[in-house]
């Protein structure tokens, strides 16, 4: 940050805009802002890349993740009976839900304190509560969001039927409404050309709600890979 952003970002801060601010300190003679969140150069690049840039939006783990790596060839074998592939798919929501975690603690956890096994308190920390919800695409998505819903016990948890652009269940207004919903997480099996999820994510866009969105799911064919982070540079793919 530079002093010559001193009363932008107090006037910012003062009227609760709608702007997600970020600073990040290049020596120790930069200015800081009390109200703005410190971030690393890593997370500002990250949210500030343009949709060319659409790599960045997606994260892949199984080339680069012994753990993924086992889970992927346990979806691909053909000698498992359903509810024992139903149980992997389980593990792959809860793996990714929790690298989810990772990159983006800052919004998804939150501190608590804790009973010690001593019989003292402290400060830990705990996933975010009702802030989160997550949406099943039904119906290959389901037992996925099950194992993201373990990370996140607290979330608000809806299944999403959609039958050429329609809802089949409660609509994303209903399901939004009075509730503090700051992030979705949307939860697919397999995401093919990207249709589905990019009518949830239009479905989503229309509430006009200022909503994060993370997109989880075993397998993203490559086009779907390249054509949605462009479509939604604010969305996030694992």
């Amino acid at each position: 940050c530079n002093r010559s952003m001193r009363d932008f970002l107090d006037d910012a801060v003062k009227l609760g805009c709608s702007y997600r601010l970020s600073q990040l300190a290049l020596s120790s003679q930069g200015f800081l802002h009390d109200g703005v969140v410190v971030g690393s150069l890593e997370r500002l690049l990250q949210e500030l890349s343009p949709p060319l840039c659409s790599i960045h939006s997606v994260k892949q783990y199984c080339s680069s993740s012994a753990s993924a790596a086992m889970l992927a060839s346990q979806t691909r074998r053909a000698d498992l009976s359903g509810p024992s592939l139903q149980k992997i798919h389980v593990q792959v929501g809860t793996f990714l839900a929790e690298r989810l975690l990772d990159e983006h603690a800052l919004h998804l956890t939150r501190p608590e304190t804790f009973r010690h096994v001593q019989g003292t308190t402290f400060q830990g920390m705990t996933t975010a509560g009702n802030s989160v919800l997550i949406l099943a695409l039904m119906r290959g998505g389901e037992p996925m969001a099950r194992g993201v819903y373990e990370v996140f016990p607290s979330a608000h948890f809806y299944h999403y039927w959609d039958d050429d652009g329609k809802n089949n269940n409660e609509t994303l207004q209903q399901v939004c409404q009075g509730k503090t919903v700051t992030d979705i997480l949307i939860v697919d099996s397999v995401v093919n050309k990207g249709g589905t999820v990019r009518r949830v994510m239009d479905h989503i866009h229309s509430l006009h709600g200022n909503y994060r969105l993370y997109v989880l799911a075993a397998v993203i064919q490559k086009q779907a890979a390249l054509k949605l982070p462009a479509e939604f540079p604010r969305a996030r793919f694992f």
